[in-house]
């Protein structure tokens, strides 16, 4: 049984109005009528009355969008705006495991994630940026010891000189 890595952080009701917005938003499900949202979630997730759900469905949707944002966006935006952890709530802090296992799950997800850590890492002078994608490095890391040895160079970490925090 899974546990609710959410909980106190954020209301159900508050994460099951995240999971709407960005289910709204998403251009493969807008065009989905409003009320088919609860049939679509359980179909791809299960039981709705589980926290659990509702959290992997946010993890899938916040990757869709970033997928969809992240094609021919400026780097930095999706850095910014996606990948800069430290700019996380709380509870999407909880959720960094369950939101790097959906970006691994999708591969073009991974390409626009290498890139953009790639050009955010090439650019010098920037010391904020670096711990920041430190950090980044250091949640794929922990999520390779979670799974148990999954392939961190999945992200192209090896082309990075970036040792993991202690």
């Amino acid at each position: 049984m899974c546990v609710p890595v959410t909980k106190g952080l954020i209301k159900l009701s508050e994460l099951k109005n995240e999971v709407y917005h960005l289910w709204d938003t998403d251009d493969v499900t807008s065009v989905s009528q409003p009320e088919s949202f609860r049939a679509d979630l359980r179909k791809r997730f299960g039981d709705l009355r589980k926290t659990e759900t509702w959290e992997s469905a946010y993890a899938y949707y916040y990757v869709e969008i970033l997928v969809q944002f992240g094609i021919g966006a400026e780097i930095e935006g999706i850095y910014r705006y996606y990948l800069d952890i430290e700019e996380w709530d709380p509870w999407r802090k909880a959720l960094r495991l369950k939101v790097l296992e959906a970006m691994m799950a999708n591969p073009t997800c991974i390409e626009i994630v290498r890139n953009t850590l790639e050009e955010m890492f090439q650019r010098k002078g920037v010391e904020r940026t670096l711990e920041s994608i430190r950090e980044f490095y250091n949640l794929v890391h922990e999520y390779v010891g979670e799974q148990g040895g999954a392939n961190r160079s999945e992200f192209g970490f090896s082309r990075f000189a970036l040792p993991v925090a202690a």
